[in-house]
């Protein structure tokens, strides 16, 4: 072996006390980065083991250029990068710091019962079932079935979390709390607006569709969407680029375009509301985008 030759010897292995403090630290620089300043969900963050959702290894680092394969180290878990799941076809375990701010915003509390859509493989469903406690209940659903399948396996320890494989834009949403979306929709889904009109809150994201090799993505905002007394309150929680809701009809031409250039040019950020039905037309007042049964105002 040449001097300069690369080591090949495997790291040695992380101790459980380690581990478990490189937990504690990772959930603290996560939090930290996008201002979150709640000890639930930063002791959430810290006792959910990443390494078990990321699947077969080695894992893939998503870059612009050739993806970056990393060793067959838990340790390397535990950085604030999104994670490929199922690398040509561009999904993966989302970005920490992102999806910390996102929980943060839907407000979870003790005992409530939670639909995550699009879980994946359900690294973020391990951290809500710690916020809703033994008391609450965690609903996983994802439509890749091989995915659905690990989520199942690997939350099986959890008894207040079940996973299942299905469509989340068509599942009956009736008697949850809140619903939690981690994949992209250009327009609201029915069965969303009914759970809106019953009072569940929604956190999703909401963007116009971009066609990618072997994948399709969305850019726009995540917005919290919450029942009360003066209607529907719709706060913008976050910029977001979600891979986009697979079995999803697809929109109009036109309704594309007039989303893609309300976020790029009608404020996205000062959206303050969501009216249900479609009395409200693009054009009135202080109206941010308006779809076939629902509107986004400022």
């Amino acid at each position: 072996m040449t001097p300069n030759a690369p080591q090949t010897r495997p790291p040695l292995p992380a101790t459980p006390d380690e581990m478990a403090f490189l937990r504690r630290a990772f959930a603290r620089l996560v939090v930290a980065k996008v201002g979150v300043d709640d000890p639930r969900i930063e002791a959430a963050f810290a006792a959910v083991p990443r390494e078990a959702f990321l699947g077969r290894r080695p894992w893939h680092l998503p870059t612009r250029g050739a993806p970056v394969m990393l060793p067959p180290d838990p340790v390397l878990a535990y950085q604030d990068a999104v994670i490929a799941l199922l690398p040509g076809r561009g999904i993966n375990n989302g970005e920490p710091s992102l999806h910390a701010r996102m929980i943060a915003a839907l407000g979870l509390r003790e005992g409530e019962r939670v639909a995550h859509l699009g879980a994946g493989t359900g690294y973020f469903s391990a951290i809500l079932a710690r916020l809703v406690g033994e008391s609450g209940h965690v609903l996983a659903v994802e439509h890749e079935a091989g995915l659905a399948g690990h989520a199942e396996r690997t939350l099986a320890g959890d008894p207040q979390v079940r996973a299942i494989a299905g469509d989340g834009l068509a599942l009956d949403l009736e008697g949850f709390d809140a619903v939690y979306v981690s994949f992209a929709v250009e327009d609201y889904p029915k069965t969303w607006l009914a759970a809106l009109a019953r009072g569940t809150r929604i956190l999703a994201p909401l963007g116009a569709r971009t066609d990618g090799p072997g994948h399709t993505f969305a850019t726009g905002a995540a917005y919290l969407l919450a029942p009360g007394e003066g209607g529907v309150a719709a706060r913008f929680v976050s910029p977001a680029f979600f891979i986009c809701a697979e079995g999803a009809e697809p929109v109009a031409p036109d309704h594309r375009a007039r989303l893609a250039r309300a976020f790029a040019e009608g404020r996205p950020r000062d959206v303050s509301r969501l009216v249900l039905g479609s009395a409200v037309a693009e054009g009135e007042g202080d109206v941010f985008f308006a779809g076939e049964d629902w509107a986004l105002c400022r």
